[in-house]
């Protein structure tokens, strides 16, 4: 099914120079910074149709020319209303192809002659197009190369996680294949030898690799140590929902509920100086080597 053939720009088109003019004239309109912006890219474009295009999915012109201006190939590649026929072939709702627009790097997923080949890969690892996790599981399949890939999935299964639960984690949020080595590394660090948590619990919850380790997780996370030695917080109780709601209810539940000293306490400690994150990586690099 080809909805926008009228779109694909033929190679003997070229850019009519009014059209030209009122794109560029409609950018400095917007008072975007002209130095941002690649204009010898959009002068060399043959876009015929891809404004319109754009615009039939973001809905805005305003939106359209900050796309352009960060990704000028949006308005000349061949290949863009061919992929946007892709994803659509393919089932992938329209509030995920907006997410991938507007998650417009200098180089867009939109204008990757590839695209065919990662839709299909993020497919077999059992995503549906249909869902509203598919945009961001596409952008973050796209975004990591096989090499830097295969490394994370090392990275995760050296802290006790099967390959199975890597693509688990996966699953339930895409955006733990983008958090760095590094990043991994020193979440795991912390999890594992400074709480003594299971790794196992962050298959359920990888969001976490994707917040602050020093504005989030350190500070809740001894809140909870503390409840826990008090006894005012069931071992049984989750250990990942303190991490996942926002900061407004987490002091709510977890610290101002108890009211007088105890408060005073918990707030002290979820306020204080922590342990710079590179104290913990010190105190638990041996254990990644399994020294």
């Amino acid at each position: 099914m080809v909805l926008f053939e009228h779109f694909t720009p033929s190679p003997i088109r070229c850019v009519l120079p009014h059209q030209q003019f009122w794109v560029l004239t409609r950018i400095r309109s917007q008072s975007y910074e002209a130095s941002s912006f690649r204009f010898q890219d959009l002068r060399k474009a043959r876009f015929s149709g891809h404004y319109e295009l754009l615009t039939s999915f973001l809905q805005s012109e305003k939106k359209v020319l900050s796309r352009v201006i960060l990704c000028p190939y949006l308005l000349s590649f061949k290949c863009v209303a061919p992929n946007l026929n892709l994803l659509i072939d393919n089932n992938v709702a329209t509030f995920n192809i907006i997410q991938i627009l507007h998650k417009t790097p200098y180089r867009n997923i939109i204008c990757s002659s590839s695209l065919g080949k990662t839709v299909q890969e993020v497919k077999d690892l059992g995503f549906d197009p249909s869902k509203s996790y598919f945009g961001v599981t596409l952008l973050a399949k796209n975004n990591v190369s096989k090499s830097k890939w295969d490394e994370k999935i090392d990275t995760y299964k050296r802290w006790g996680w099967s390959e199975e639960e890597v693509f688990e984690a996966f699953r339930r949020q895409p955006s733990c294949m983008l958090a760095s080595n590094d990043k991994i590394n020193r979440v795991m660090q912390f999890w594992i030898n400074q709480l003594g948590w299971d790794s196992s619990y962050l298959v359920k919850g990888p969001v976490i690799f994707s917040y602050s380790l020093e504005k989030r997780v350190i500070p809740r996370a001894s809140v909870l140590q503390y409840l826990l030695s008090k006894g005012l917080r069931s071992k049984r109780a989750s250990l990942l929902l303190p991490f996942m709601i926002s900061e407004k209810q987490f002091l709510q539940k977890f610290v101002k509920c108890f009211g007088g000293e105890e408060t005073s306490q918990l707030m002290k400690l979820y306020k204080g100086k922590m342990n710079s994150i590179e104290d913990i990586g010190a105190q638990g690099n041996h254990d990644m080597s399994g020294s």
